[in-house]
């Protein structure tokens, strides 16, 4: 006797995160059913005695149409090769149709925990909003919240591809549309109150889906033919290292203990907690990482659109007072575009994928002409001090060195 599911599923524990077996996923087939979603097939591939690895195949019907409405992705046309998923022995996220035969994640989290509370805030705002490419705010919204009725709540959303290759972006247009819609989703959470707090490649999606394993060859072609059309969009999601802020909360004013920095993906932190401060502002902290992101693919831009150099240096300025907030380099990201001229616009760019442009500005600010590096320099972040850069090397070079700031800043306050 099959059964229901919440005799299926385990307790959950609060201080972890959701996650379910592939024998639970399929197991709980007919409760989804009868929910209008249907799972999608799962495979084992590479087996091992300790470890096996799945695949979610799709239905045939997958593809029967290349137009999706938003926020569905677009389909690549039909092909007798499945769309595949790879996933382990274990995970919190199953791929499924709807009733209409779209493709669907379902994704498994704790009922009332704050990425629940994070989807619920989300799901509330007008569902018009994600439908028209004119308002699509650039994160990916849940379709349906399913109560479980035993501590877990399954978040629907649409399925779309990841990641999104950003250094196969190649032309200037194609990079502008990119940092719109990463600063557009940004500025989108921040309204909401949402402190991203995990900003990495893979947790970017792009508007299509191909039936190639995402690292493909085939995979990527699609993706820059996608990139030549008008249509595009990327969206943030995934918010398990989030946090949620009253909506009244002032963006300013908000901040977090310094050992909450640590979580989210690293590569992109900016260096707000080097100095040990008690506290951080998230919502800075968010701009500062999506500046660096930037900072890493673009530099190659920054001759084409000179102003780039001046809002890279704005987003991921120490002093947190000059740092834009994501409404405000959004804001300045599109009055570069719409002063950037076609020819501009679709002019093709090499990026280089180079994670030491992160840490020396240098490298995109030598590629400005004498007359244009005059006009941009009020927004140039000012050399440090020496004593502040003397403090950077010796807490960089000895943890006891921070340990010892860190206690003089809460002994003094400062």
């Amino acid at each position: 006797m099959e059964l229901s599911l919440p005799e299926l599923l385990p307790v959950p524990d609060p201080d972890y995160c959701a996650v379910l077996t592939h024998d639970m996923w399929n197991q709980s087939r007919s409760w989804f059913a009868k929910q209008g979603i249907v799972l999608y097939e799962s495979r084992i591939h590479y087996p091992n005695e300790h470890y096996s690895s799945y695949f979610w195949h799709s239905p045939a019907n997958t593809g029967d149409s290349d137009i999706r409405d938003l926020p569905y992705a677009k389909c690549t046309s039909k092909c007798d090769s499945p769309f595949a998923v790879m996933d382990g022995g274990c995970c919190r996220v199953a791929c499924a149709q709807d009733a209409m035969h779209r493709d669907i994640a379902v994704k498994v989290i704790i009922t009332g925990s704050m990425e629940h509370q994070i989807y619920q805030r989300i799901h509330e705002v007008p569902a018009e909003l994600f439908t028209d490419g004119s308002t699509f705010p650039c994160v990916l919204p849940p379709t349906a919240l399913l109560d479980s009725q035993r501590g877990y709540t399954f978040v629907a959303m649409p399925l779309w591809g990841c990641p999104p290759h950003i250094g196969d972006i190649q032309t200037v247009g194609g990079a502008m549309r990119f940092m719109r819609c990463y600063l557009q989703g940004m500025s989108f959470l921040h309204q909401l109150r949402i402190a991203y707090r995990d900003v990495w490649d893979y947790n970017t999606a792009i508007n299509l889906r191909t039936p190639f394993c995402e690292h493909s060859e085939g995979h990527r072609e699609a993706l820059r033919a996608h990139r030549g059309g008008s249509d595009i969009l990327y969206a943030l999601m995934d918010f398990d290292q989030s946090v949620l802020f009253p909506i009244d909360a002032s963006l300013e004013k908000c901040r977090l203990p310094v050992s909450a920095v640590g979580d989210g993906a690293f590569l992109y932190k900016p260096l707000d907690t080097k100095l040990a401060p008690a506290h951080y502002n998230p919502f800075a902290f968010d701009v500062g990482a999506a500046g660096f992101l930037f900072r890493r693919y673009f530099p190659t831009v920054v001759p084409f659109i000179p102003g780039l150099a001046a809002l890279f240096d704005r987003m991921t300025d120490r002093t947190i007072a000059r740092r834009f907030s994501a409404a405000e380099a959004l804001l300045f990201l599109r009055g570069l575009e719409d002063h950037s001229s076609p020819d501009v616009l679709e002019a093709e760019v090499v990026l280089q994928d180079d994670i030491d442009t992160m840490d020396d500005a240098t490298v995109y600010w030598s590629k400005l002409s004498p007359e244009e590096s005059r006009l941009w320099d009020p927004y140039r972040t000012p050399v440090r001090p020496l004593w502040a850069r003397f403090l950077d090397w010796t807490v960089t070079h000895s943890d006891n060195a921070w340990i010892a700031l860190a206690f003089v800043r809460r002994t003094f306050r400062f």
